[in-house]
């Protein structure tokens, strides 16, 4: 398999993890930073706990993804070969 052609098929996905990661940094920075203000109180540490949850669960749930789409792509997105008949790719396309 060509990595360059298959890293190129997995570009959209690459783009989609990253902002995907970098938006729920983003959210979880300003959850924080709005956290951090209050006062600790058992709503505060609850609701500090669930926004961690649902952090952890979304970077599991994206990670996955990318990785089902990433073995998705390799096992069925193949080429093919045109040195087993030395014919051109083509013709034995047409042939059938």
């Amino acid at each position: 398999m060509n990595i360059i052609g298959y890293a190129r098929s997995l570009q959209g996905s690459f783009v989609t993890l990253l902002v995907t990661l970098s938006i729920v940094g983003i959210l979880t920075w300003v959850a924080l930073l709005i956290t951090s203000q209050l006062e600790d109180t058992d709503e505060i540490l609850t609701w500090r706990n669930r926004i961690f949850f649902g952090v952890k669960l979304s970077l599991v749930v994206t990670v996955c993804i990318f990785l089902v789409n990433a073995m998705i792509l390799g096992f069925t997105d193949r080429m093919p070969r045109s040195d087993v008949d030395k014919q051109p790719v083509y013709d034995q396309m047409n042939s059938h």
